[in-house]
């Protein structure tokens, strides 16, 4: 999950690669600063997990 994103340029599912631009960063919410803020969350009760277990 990818959150405070000002705008996505690709569609949720789709295959990236490194260094592919996938959106721009924003301002969102109660943040003071231009930020992105990544994590996975794996099932339907949104537990957090380690992402590089999943990014490997």
């Amino acid at each position: 999950m990818y959150s405070h994103m000002d705008s996505l340029v690709v569609n949720p599912g789709e295959t990236v690669k490194g260094g592919q631009v996938i959106g721009a960063v924003g301002d969102t919410g109660l943040t003071d600063q231009t930020i992105l803020h990544f994590e996975v969350r794996v099932g339907t009760n949104a537990k957090e997990e380690n992402p590089l277990r999943w990014l490997k």
